[in-house]
């Protein structure tokens, strides 16, 4: 069995328009419901629904996620 984290990421920045230092940007994980007692520096957000691009990366096992 493969796991799989949902992960979402949100660039506002062009990085061929703005300098690295100016860039903005968010990431986290994608729940089904806002998370209880979650506290600083951690925050929950609810966004609404939109279009977006998306992929899907298996993490096959712990050393996937540090794979380029």
């Amino acid at each position: 069995m493969t796991a799989m984290r949902i992960v979402i990421a949100v660039f506002y920045d062009n990085p061929n328009k703005v300098i690295s230092d100016s860039l903005r940007s968010i990431a986290g994980y994608i729940t089904d419901s806002v998370l209880p007692g979650v506290t600083p520096p951690y925050k929950t957000d609810v966004f609404e629904k939109t279009r977006a691009v998306t992929g899907v990366f298996p993490i096959l096992t712990f050393m996937s996620q540090f794979t380029v």
